[in-house]
């Protein structure tokens, strides 16, 4: 919800008649400063010039999003008295920047609210002779742009053997050095020759030292001349690889993923990045590709050794897995929040209910519904055993809405990885896009609707619940809507003060629900229940001690699970010597004092120096159980150097015990 003040919201509720301001930067006051009426102590400058006025906000799709999103405007400016024409003659507007706000002649223009700037595009002077209209956009973000641009190359100086440890060429000049500054432990500076990957630790002017393959490209022969190109391989999970690109500038100013390598990345500034959001979408759903710190085993699954489309290259390497596409949010930022599907179901909070008195009129269609998903399994591009994607599909009684009682079954589309990918071992892509199809396998309903201007304070993505009598009820075969959950995609408002809501709702149907009951079933611990939720440091990395760690016990009555959520809280402590640190957890659940499964969170970052409190959920899939969960354990530890003072306090907040009763097979 956009920020608006007392004052404002006072008027807003009581239902004042809108003035709309456009000021153009860079312009004089007396030529620059326009107005639709009078309002509160108005600058004497301001034209009574504005006549018309439309907005439309950026709108998203969320199960597709996009970096291709625009703000537009459209202004009437009236001329009878040749204000704005003085304007167009002794300055061009073309270019520049305006702002509008929208307000009310009861209050100042400090509490008035403002839209985003855009960005001026077109000036028309209309029929009458009297009337400019301009036209204005705003491209939040511009990334069609190559990465790993220009990495440098040269030649090999003499014939290298298998097992070579020292490489020798005609000049290093513009090769990355990876220990100034030192490039972290799990991103390798490497050279690429004949297809081979081989990782360095050193260099001088004329040679890479302390070489290795990696990447599984093969150790072999090279011969003198042979072209040698920068590479740099990822032992990492494949978020933190997109952060690192996203992040890293010529210039090395944003701070922790900045790799300081020119040409490296997108170059764009670490405010303008949402990493936050991204990091804790990777908490929750990236076990599906995580791989943490594989450095000392020489293994990776990404690499950059060639210019490339940045935004293909991070979905398809980096994002794809979780349906987790970059986007740019209504504060143009990079963001993945809003494609956040586990969230809108597990955590739903409305921020607004809208009812019959403050709909004038409502419209809605239907789109697709979600039967196919795609995930990688990755292959080293290098030597071309890569393969991109894999399909997953759901079968036709549920793409026909549950005409039949089938569960939900996967259709592999031909790919020679799938055994590998499915088998017992490797489950973690079976729960996770069950639990996709589980929460979005009904069709997506797409609703527009006129509301007064007082819902303008409304902002995309924001959660809303829907009550209208007049909508016809799918689920039911009546007509009414109550309390439908639906998520804001695009906002448009007009001079009048009409605006245009439109929304996604996936309640417009229930057949899924009516295949086999519930999606699925949630056994909640709450923070009083659990024995001990202080999670202490552990200096060796293990949980070891029992009452050492945040722990719960429930032999009394254990839990069957197909997996375990760990709701953590993380509160710096603002005492720090050092404002970037990470952190490990470590999540653990037992039977009958055996290990059933456990995943660690290596990259936590967090500021010694803050004082923010972090929400970070670990999802635990719990994939070979032999009975039941009896025990379930938190542990914390250092991922960096760190004084005692950067300690944060940790919290084991709640527990989920989450059960799927939908089964699925694959075909």
């Amino acid at each position: 919800m956009k920020t608006t003040s007392t004052n404002y919201n006072t008027y807003n509720l009581a239902n004042s008649k809108p003035v709309w301001i456009a000021i153009f930067t860079d312009l004089p006051a007396s030529s620059g400063k326009h107005c639709s009426a009078s309002f509160l102590s108005m600058d004497a400058n301001f034209q009574r010039t504005i006549i018309g006025l439309n907005y439309h906000s950026i709108s998203i799709d969320r199960l597709e999003p996009s970096t291709d999103l625009n703000n537009e405007y459209e202004i009437i400016f009236q001329d009878q008295d040749l204000a704005f024409t003085q304007a167009m003659t002794d300055d061009n507007i073309f270019g520049r920047s305006v702002t509008i706000k929208l307000g009310f002649a009861e209050i100042a223009e400090t509490d008035f609210l403002t839209l985003p700037t855009l960005t001026v595009t077109d000036v028309e002077l209309l029929s009458d002779m009297l009337s400019w209209r301009v036209r204005a956009q705003g491209a939040l973000f511009n990334l069609n742009q190559k990465i790993f641009r220009g990495l440098p190359q040269t030649l090999l100086n003499g014939d290298i053997v298998t097992g070579a440890a020292t490489i020798n060429v005609d000049s290093t000049t513009g090769f990355r050095d990876p220990t100034s500054p030192a490039l972290p432990t799990y991103i390798k500076a490497c050279v690429l020759i004949d297809g081979e990957l081989k990782s360095y630790t050193g260099l001088t002017g004329t040679s890479f030292t302390g070489c290795a393959t990696i990447g599984d490209t093969g150790d072999v022969d090279h011969f003198d001349n042979a072209v040698v190109k920068q590479a740099f391989a990822f032992c990492c999970d494949s978020l933190t690889a997109a952060l690192h690109v996203l992040m890293t500038t010529d210039a090395g100013a944003n701070g922790f993923y900045d790799l300081q390598i020119a040409g490296f990345g997108f170059g764009i500034s670490a405010n303008s990045v949402n990493y936050p959001s991204i990091e804790k979408l990777g908490y929750k759903i990236f076990n599906i590709e995580e791989f943490s710190d594989l450095s000392a085993t020489g293994t990776a699954y990404l690499f950059a050794f060639q210019e490339e489309d940045g935004l293909q290259w991070l979905e398809e390497n980096c994002l794809g897995p979780g349906i987790c596409y970059l986007f740019v949010n209504s504060s143009g930022l990079l963001d993945v929040d809003a494609v956040d599907q586990f969230w809108d179901l597990e955590n739903w909070s409305a921020i607004k209910t809208l009812s019959n008195d403050e709909i004038f009129s409502a419209s809605f269609n239907f789109d697709s519904v979600v039967n196919w998903i795609e995930t990688h399994y990755k292959r080293s591009p290098i030597n071309s055993s890569y393969a991109k994607r894999l399909q997953l599909e759901l079968d036709d009684s549920v793409s026909e809405y549950g005409r039949t009682a089938t569960p939900f079954v996967y259709r592999l589309a031909g790919n020679p990885f799938a055994d590998t990918l499915l088998n017992a071992g490797t489950p973690r892509h079976f729960y996770w896009a069950r639990r996709i199809f589980n929460s979005y396998g009904d069709i997506t309903g797409r609703i527009k609707f006129e509301t007064s201007y007082k819902n303008l304070v409304l902002d995309v993505n924001d959660r809303i619940e829907i009550t209208f009598d007049n909508l016809p009820e799918l689920t039911a075969g009546t007509r009414g809507w109550t309390s439908k959950k639906a998520i804001v995609t695009g906002i448009s408002i007009d001079f009048a003060g009409l605006v245009t809501i439109e929304a996604d709702t996936h309640e417009l149907f229930t057949r899924l629900d009516q295949l086999s009951g519930s999606n699925w079933s949630v056994s909640e611990v709450l923070q009083a229940n659990i024995d001990d939720t202080a999670v202490a440091y552990s200096t060796d990395k293990t949980i070891t001690i029992e009452a050492a760690d945040a722990y719960f016990d429930n032999t009394a009555d254990s839990f069957d699970a197909d997996l375990v959520v760990f709701f953590v809280e993380v509160a710096e402590q603002a005492t720090g010597a050092v404002t970037d640190a990470l952190l490990g957890l470590r999540a653990q659940v037992f039977y009958s004092g055996n290990i059933i499964t456990q995943d660690d969170k290596n990259y936590v970052h967090f500021n010694p120096q803050g004082s923010a409190t972090l929400s970070i959920p670990i999802y635990l899939w719990v994939t070979n159980a032999p009975t039941s969960i009896i025990t379930a354990k938190l542990d914390w530890f250092y991922r960096s150097e760190s004084a005692p003072d950067d300690q944060p306090v940790i919290t084991l907040k709640k527990l989920w015990f989450v059960t799927f009763n939908r089964d699925m097979s694959i075909s």
